[in-house]
């Protein structure tokens, strides 16, 4: 099959490639910068646009890229010159429907990266839902399927034991930590939060420990701003990975600590409906969870950090409880399946 997809967020695409391409062996395109430009698409912040560095940016090798993949024209785009054409995130109706879509022949496969997202079942008769709230939501008439986006493989680099000197370094991957400088009321709690305070006071009570904020406008607050391809030493760095959130999509920055072989800290009960919830789990040793309240937060991080040998046992045991938990070959021959039985 030709499959198209357009161009949500760069975990989200590199999925879409690492899956429909990579993985089922499809010929697949994502629109060229020009076309994306001559679309409109990026200009109103519907899609984004890819540049020049975007495949090493996400940590795809040069190797991966050839003979299957292929930059599409808006010409083609517009023409429908595909057998499968892929939306992943709602707003990407409006350039569709600009370019004339939906024409007859072709599968139209609608994707989920955030919780809720709802597409016109009428034309989008396929859902690849990444979310269980948009999963259970989709009616019973669209032919659908739940199943995770794939990680970077870059993260994986086999199990990296944490350092002495690493030891008492706490890391987020939260992006943008100061803009939940705000009360959100999170689904499992009665009460509202706010997260960017948590991490102050939590850093207050230990002075002695390193926090640090990785990720897009983190630079703002004294953390770091870093490309993706570049994050794996980071979580490496780390021997405790804070993720504490009031919502959530597929949870990428916190589903990324387990192939790093890092435990996440988050919150009692967050994940239980949502999809990373299937991979953090405590019994499996993936994660451990805590209150919203600093001072719990705490006594969780010296319990952990106080130990080296104790602090890697429990690092190795989260790397092979990923390695056991997400085989993405497994989920491929799913969609695989799957995607035998698209409604056009």
């Amino acid at each position: 099959m030709r499959i198209f997809c357009d161009f949500h967020h760069g975990a989200l695409a590199r999925s879409m490639f690492y899956l429909f391409c990579d993985r089922l062996g499809h010929d697949f395109s994502f629109m060229d910068v020009p076309s994306t430009i001559e679309a409109g698409a990026c200009q109103d912040g519907t899609w984004g646009c890819p540049n020049d560095d975007y495949w090493t940016n996400h940590g795809i090798s040069e190797d991966l890229l050839q003979g299957k993949f292929s930059w599409a024209s808006y010409a083609d785009f517009k023409e429908g010159n595909f057998d499968v054409m892929i939306l992943s995130r709602p707003e990407s109706r409006k350039i569709y429907h600009q370019a004339g879509h939906p024409k007859p022949g072709i599968i139209y496969i609608g994707v989920s990266g955030n919780e809720g997202t709802h597409y016109d079942w009428n034309w989008v008769k396929n859902f690849l839902a990444t979310d269980i709230r948009s999963f259970d939501e989709c009616p019973d008439t669209v032919h659908k399927i739940n199943t995770p986006q794939e990680l970077g493989r870059h993260f994986d680099e086999g199990f990296v034991p944490i350092k002495a000197e690493d030891l008492g370094n706490i890391s987020t991957f939260t992006n943008n930590l100061k803009g939940f400088d705000t009360l959100f009321q999170p689904r499992n709690i009665d009460y509202p939060v706010n997260i960017y305070q948590l991490w102050l006071e939590l850093k207050a009570l230990m002075p002695h420990t390193d926090f640090t904020a990785y990720g897009h406008g983190n630079h703002l607050i004294g953390g770091e701003s870093i490309i993706e391809s570049a994050l794996a030493p980071y979580y490496h760095g780390s021997s405790l990975i804070w993720n504490f959130k009031t919502c959530d999509g597929y949870g990428h920055s916190v589903l990324q600590s387990l192939p790093s072989g890092r435990i996440p800290l988050v919150p009692i009960g967050f994940f239980d409906d949502r999809m990373a919830g299937r991979y953090l789990r405590e019994d499996e040793g993936t994660c451990i969870e805590c209150s919203y309240n600093p001072a719990d937060m705490a006594d969780a991080v010296r319990e952990y950090t106080s130990d080296l040998d104790t602090a890697n046992e429990r690092a190795l045991r989260c790397y092979e409880s990923y390695k056991r938990l997400m085989n993405w070959e497994a989920e491929a021959e799913r969609v695989r399946e799957w995607l035998e039985g698209a409604h056009e």
